[in-house]
Formats: C-alpha cells, structure tokens, sequence
C-alpha cells in the first residue's frame, strides 16, 4: 500500500517536473502575489492614485493565470506525459537503431584500415585517418548484415536512407518527443542529407573517403548526443514505464 501510494506520488513529482521551467516560475510568482494582496496589500493605504484598480487588475491577472495553468496541466500536459511513457519503448527502439546504423557506418570505415573501433568518439584526425585508408570502390559489408555492397557508395547510401526512415518515422509522433531530441535528429538528417551522402549511391573518381570525413565526425558526434539526451529528458518515464509493465506482469 504504501510502495503505491510512493509511486504515484513520484509520478504526479515527475508530471510537475516536466513542465516548463518558466510556466513553474510565473506559477509561484501569481501565488504569492496573491498571498501577499490578501496579507498585506489590500490593507495598506494607496501609494498613488490609481494604485488600488492597478492592484486589483494584477490580482485577477495572477487568478487567471493560475486557472490556465491548471486547465494546461490537467488536459494537455497530463496527457502528453502518459503519451511518452506509452511511447517509451517505440522512441527508445527507434533512437538505438540510429545508433546502431552509426555504429555500423564506422565499424565498415574503420575496418579499411585493419583497425577495430575501441570507443565510437574518435577525434577529427583519427576518422580523417579512416577515410584516407578506405578505397570506396571495393566491395564491403555491415558486420551485421548478410550481404555485402558491390562498394562503399552504396553502403553509404544504405545507411542513408535507413536513417531517413527512422527520423520520419519519429517525426510522425514529434508531439511526443523531447524538443530537445527532435533538434539533434534534425541535425542528425541535415548531416547525413549534406555532409555525408554526397554520392547519392553513385561512385566517384574519389579514391579515398577525405572529402567526408567531416561529415562522419559530426554525425557522429550528434548520435552521441542523442544517445545521452534521450536517457536524460526520458529518465523518468523509462521508471514508469518500467513500474507500469512490472505491475502488468503482477496481474497475468
């Protein structure tokens, strides 16, 4: 009974502390507005002519305030919250494929230069390195995948338009993602659209993969980000999600 009650009392911590930090602040600003025109204000003479209509015009603004506050809170926002802890797992699957598919990318650069990758945060230099050794003309393959591509380009192109699906398929539900997540993957698209996929699958004169490498260390670097952003705008509804399917489970 009381494991229960604790949890949904860390819930309803959890739906308040996913509300905009400004909407909080101008929140507590009305309430002791209110308190102190109710304490205080009403009761003191006016410090100019025009001060007590000023007064009340405020006090009714902060009342009106409040009461949208909670009109949001309890329709909208509740809502929103109970959204993206039933979309928990679509959002996390989705966003670990991305991760995935980048991984993929660097694990087939880097197995060019007879390396294996000991951490997916190399320097600039290290994946110029990378690119330098592959010749985009060979044959190669996804570790992953039980086929190979006839050359890189394709690979490439590949990677591409898988990670396009994906970032469509999140942007289909962007109102339940993180403001903070749809930036990155709007950045993920932009550089993979731009920096990475110049060949569109179509091979080159280029010899090496240089003129990319840029592209990768960014893509790269906002994967990463992404990773690390999702687990922390999501920590608390992966705990509720996790509670909801614990308490599924107890009831089969």
């Amino acid at each position: 009974m009381w494991k229960e009650l604790n949890d949904k009392l860390k819930i309803f911590k959890n739906r308040v502390t996913t509300v905009r930090k400004e909407l909080l602040v101008i929140l507590i600003v009305c309430f002791v507005a209110i308190i102190l025109f109710d304490s205080v204000l009403f009761r003191i003479p006016e410090w100019f002519t025009t001060a007590a209509i000023w007064g009340e015009m405020l006090y009714k603004l902060c009342f009106a305030y409040i009461t949208g506050f909670v009109f949001y809170f309890l329709n909208i926002h509740l809502e929103k919250e109970r959204a993206k802890v039933k979309l928990y797992v679509y959002i996390h699957n989705k966003i670990a494929d991305i991760v995935r598919l980048n991984h993929d990318l660097m694990d087939t650069i880097v197995q060019a230069s007879q390396k294996t990758v000991e951490n997916y945060n190399p320097s600039l230099e290290e994946i110029k390195q990378y690119c330098l050794s592959v010749n985009p003309h060979q044959r190669c393959a996804i570790p992953r995948l039980p086929f190979e591509f006839n050359n890189y380009f394709l690979m490439i192109d590949f990677v591409h338009k898988d990670l396009k699906r994906i970032i469509d398929d999140l942007i289909s539900i962007q109102a339940n993602i993180s403001i903070d997540v749809l930036e990155l993957l709007a950045k993920i698209e932009d550089t993979v659209d731009n920096h990475v996929n110049l060949f569109q699958g179509v091979p080159t004169a280029n010899r090496d993969l240089e003129v990319i490498h840029n592209g990768i260390h960014q893509l790269n670097g906002y994967t990463n980000d992404l990773y690390k952003t999702f687990h922390k705008k999501y920590k608390s509804h992966r705990w509720e999600y996790e509670q909801s399917y614990r308490g599924a489970e107890h009831q089969v």
